[in-house]
């Protein structure tokens, strides 16, 4: 043992404390080594939660606001052709009682059925 820390201290070579000091250094440099390395992973899962988050965005933003476009001009367009039937009866409940007065037949104003 003595023969060990004779080689240890010889002329020359780091004495003991300078070989601590780097061994400290050295664990150091792993400690903050490993601790990037778990930084890495804790950005990449915070850029895998942010892909995430985007992609529900734009599929949230295609299911419901598209969508919701799509009904509101379906909409729109069957309004636009109950108008067009409406104003054709109305035509023909005006043009129905004129030609009933014409045939001799009579017509209750009410339901505008055969009396």
């Amino acid at each position: 043992m003595m023969e060990a820390l004779a080689k240890e201290i010889a002329p020359g070579s780091p004495s003991l404390s300078f070989r601590r000091r780097q061994g400290m250094r050295a664990s150091k440099k792993r400690y903050f080594g490993y601790e990037a390395v778990l930084g890495t992973i804790k950005a990449g899962k915070i850029l895998i939660l942010a892909s995430f988050a985007i992609l529900l965005l734009a599929l949230g933003h295609y299911f419901l606001i598209v969508s919701y476009f799509q009904h509101r001009e379906w909409v729109k367009n069957q309004l636009e052709l109950q108008l067009q039937v409406l104003t054709k009866n109305l035509r023909f409940i005006d043009r129905k009682v004129e030609i009933a007065s014409t045939s001799g037949r009579s017509f209750n104003r009410r339901n505008l059925s055969k009396v």
